[in-house]
């Protein structure tokens, strides 16, 4: 028969135990969000050539891979890591269409770029799409994106301009805030080609 004395000893054991665990610290998760070109460095050359069409951006689709709350890197070509504690602020998806559309309203010196839904007043000359195809990087290596995009002039009978796109930047060193860095500068250079391409219509 099990005495009082040794039934109140393992209760202490597990009180103790249980508020060990309480008091245990576990890592504390990190949100990162991208960042937009610096319209200081972008505003002045391209003041004197502001682009006089409405431009519309949407629909831009990711893998299912890379959608998600968690950064992913690339930790082989066909492994990567999904870290629970290093996370999007929100919508991987929602955050680059937004940083987009500000590096275009930026790069084209307009006001006219918006994302989809967008209301019923606005009514875009040209539609952007974009297919990401690849949004990761390598801690301490590289940040690449690999994207197909569309320029579809609304209203007009005329073929959709396809472009496919490759971009890689370096990744400064092995914290996630300098891949998130780099992935930023891999956008920028995207939105400077789709750029390019919408100054020659």
């Amino acid at each position: 028969m099990i005495s009082f004395r040794h039934v109140h000893r393992i209760l202490v054991v597990i009180i103790v135990l249980s508020l060990a665990g309480c008091t245990g610290t576990s890592p504390k998760a990190l949100f990162f969000t991208l960042s937009p070109i610096d319209n200081t460095t972008v505003s002045k050359q391209n003041a004197s050539k502001p682009v006089d069409l409405a431009i519309g951006i949407g629909p831009v689709t990711f893998p299912d891979e890379y959608d998600r709350p968690s950064i992913v890197t690339q930790t082989g070509r066909n492994q990567i890591e999904i870290n629970e504690f290093h996370r999007w602020a929100g919508s991987l998806r929602q955050n680059f269409t937004r940083v987009m559309t500000q590096n275009l309203a930026i790069l084209l010196d307009t006001d006219q770029v918006m994302a989809r839904p967008w209301e019923r007043y606005f009514k875009p000359d040209i539609r952007i799409t974009v297919d990401i195809q690849k949004f990761s990087g390598q801690l301490g290596g590289f940040a690449e994106l690999e994207a197909t995009w569309m320029l579809i002039e609304e209203g007009k009978d005329v073929e959709a301009v396809v472009h496919r796109s490759s971009i890689k930047e370096d990744v400064t060193d092995e914290s996630y805030e300098a891949l998130v860095a780099a992935q930023s500068r891999t956008l920028a250079r995207l939105s400077e080609e789709i750029v390019t391409e919408l100054k020659k219509r």
